[in-house]
Parts: C-alpha cells; sequence; structure tokens
C-alpha cells in the first residue's frame, strides 16, 4: 500500500516523498531507497505523517470512529457503533452524533466519514439544525427512522453510501426543500413517509433504487417533479406520493 500526504497532486506514486498519516515505513519516505509505506490495521493510525518505524507498534493511536488505547497497533481499539463516533487518539470514547452534541452555532452538521448510521430520533425535533454535509469517502450506510423528523433541515446531498432511507427520516422536514443524491448512489429503498410533508420542489431518483414505500412522499404539496431513469426497476407503492403536488413524472 501506499502513504501519501493529503492533498498531493500527480498522476502515480511518484509524487508520494512522505508516508501519510496511517502509513509508516523505515525512514517515513515514500520515494528513493524505501518505495513503500506500510498501512497501519484497520482501527489504528500514526500520530502524523513520515512516520519512521519498521512495525505495527508506531501505529500508536486508534484511529477516528474507534474508541479506547493502542497497544502495539494491533489491539485495544474497538470500532465505534452505528450513529457514533469517537476522533483519532487514545482514551477516547464513541459518542453518538445527535442534537444536542452535533450541531454548532450557526445550526450546521458535519457527519465524519467513519459514522456509518444517523442513528433512530438522533435529529428529530432538532429545531436549530439547518445544514448538513459529508465527509469525503463517507462510510454511511443508513439513515434511521425519524433520524431527521421535523428538524429546520433546508437541503441535503445524500452520500453515495446509503443505502436505505428509513420511516420518516426526513418526516414534516418543513425547511427541507432540495434533497439530492451523490454520483453512483446505491441507494436501495426510501421507506415509507421518508420525505412526507416535507418543502420538496422536485426529485430525481437514483437508478439504484428498487422500491418506493407507502407514502414516502406523501403530502409534499410543493413537490411537483418527479424523475427517474428509463431503465430503472423500482417498485413505487400506489400512494407514494399521495396528495403531493406532482404534475410532471419523467
Amino acid at each position: 500500500a501506499w502513504g501519501c500526504l493529503s492533498g498531493t497532486a500527480g498522476s502515480d506514486q511518484s509524487v508520494c516523498t512522505v508516508c501519510g498519516v496511517g502509513f509508516y515505513s523505515a525512514t517515513g519516505n515514500a520515494s528513493g531507497t524505501d518505495t513503500a509505506c506500510t498501512a497501519c490495521a484497520a482501527g489504528y493510525t500514526t500520530v502524523g505523517s513520515g512516520t519512521t518505524g519498521t512495525s505495527a507498534s508506531v501505529c500508536s493511536i486508534c484511529a477516528a470512529g474507534y474508541s479506547g488505547t493502542s497497544s502495539g497497533g494491533v489491539s485495544g481499539c474497538s470500532i465505534c457503533s452505528s450513529g457514533s463516533y469517537a476522533p483519532a487518539g487514545n482514551g477516547n470514547s464513541c459518542s453518538q452524533l445527535s442534537c444536542s452534541n452535533s450541531v454548532d452555532a450557526s445550526g450546521h452538521l458535519y457527519v465524519p466519514a467513519e459514522v456509518t448510521g444517523i442513528s433512530s430520533y438522533a435529529f428529530n425535533y432538532c429545531s436549530n439544525l439547518k445544514t448538513i454535509s459529508f465527509a469525503s469517502g463517507s462510510l454511511l450506510k443508513t439513515i434511521g427512522q425519524q433520524a431527521f423528523y421535523q428538524s429546520a433541515l433546508t437541503s441535503i446531498e445524500i452520500p453515495m453510501s446509503v443505502t436505505s432511507i428509513e420511516y420518516q427520516a426526513f418526516g414534516n422536514c418543513q425547511s427541507l426543500t432540495s434533497a439530492t443524491f451523490a454520483s453512483g448512489s446505491l441507494l436501495k429503498t426510501i421507506g415509507s413517509y421518508a420525505f412526507q410533508q416535507s418543502a420538496l420542489t422536485s426529485i430525481e431518483i437514483p437508478m439504484s433504487v428498487t422500491r418506493i414505500e407507502y407514502q414516502a412522499f406523501g403530502n409534499c404539496q410543493s413537490l411537483t417533479s418527479f424523475k427517474a431513469s428509463c431503465a430503472s426497476t423500482m417498485s413505487i407503492d400506489s400512494n407514494a406520493f399521495r396528495s403531493s403536488g406532482l404534475t410532471s413524472v419523467s
């Protein structure tokens, strides 16, 4: 494996002159006589870039998304449960993402790449939540039941990795005017009442979606446009758009 400093531009590994965070080599370099950097095991990382060493013991801290204390870079760090997170380092505990501890003063929620799920009810009735962003390389899989129900969220781009949006996840989000899906989306299911009574004006469904459930977009009275790929084989419940303002399907 190759390590490389974040943001390094180039077409091959020759531009990687120093081992990046989470990698190490005998010299700390990634070129010259020592051309390859060794990756730390999953759950473990180095304190910084350019780490010098010949064994996993230099992976001396737990990686982001893991709690505990690294012991020789091979034990002591445990992955956080879905919906929780811990920063890189030793002695950190996993904390559940929630309205009370994850939304900043400007109303923004940042979701680290290591978070695999937004827990049910995590941000429901969160009146101070307005915007959300996801780290590059997000591993998010599920957005849980009523995760953002009746929050003040205004827009969201759902990461490619998400496969399921569950019951009422964005239900009654009356400020939510835009929901888009990252290119290459793996989304399979949009659950019952997922966006019910939100303020969406249009929606374009990824080709990966196989099922849109009962009243997923029910009572979305501002929703006038629905788009889906002609190659899609999705199943759409007959009441998926009940009492919406839908006028255009393409």
